[in-house]
């Protein structure tokens, strides 16, 4: 639960309760009790079960770990400004450095919008780079 001060927002107070978190781990619980109890019901050996239990870890975890953006990555290689310092020069940047996906996902952060408008940007400030105004 969020409180705050209606005349002065900047004085708020976020109240945590342990309700939530005992039902969030007791659905955890069951999501996994359930399973191994109807697997042991058919017959299968616990090696087998712990085998399929791991995998449900394992797999999702390491695809977690290498989910990493794209823009993340290429600002953790030096090609991006740091979140929240780029600007429009940055975007035209990348889109001339031929990195246009790049340069549509900082257009987004910058600018937010779906993905034509961010597009459609960045491709008219490529083609802006591309013929130089006389």
């Amino acid at each position: 639960m969020a409180r705050y001060n209606p005349a002065d927002p900047a004085e708020a107070v976020l109240e945590r309760g342990a309700a939530g978190g005992f039902w969030f781990i007791l659905f955890g619980l069951a999501c996994w009790i359930v399973p191994v109890i109807a697997a042991l019901q058919i017959g299968l050996s616990w090696p087998l079960i712990a085998v399929v239990l791991g995998a449900l870890v394992l797999v999702p975890t390491v695809l977690l770990l290498g989910s990493r953006s794209s823009l993340q990555q290429a600002r953790s290689r030096g090609l991006c400004p740091p979140a929240g310092s780029g600007s429009d020069a940055d975007v035209a940047a990348l889109a001339a450095r031929g990195e246009k996906i790049l340069a549509i996902q900082l257009y987004r952060e910058l600018h937010g919008g779906g993905l034509k408008e961010a597009k459609e940007a960045v491709e008219t400030m490529v083609g802006d780079i591309r013929s130089p105004k006389a």
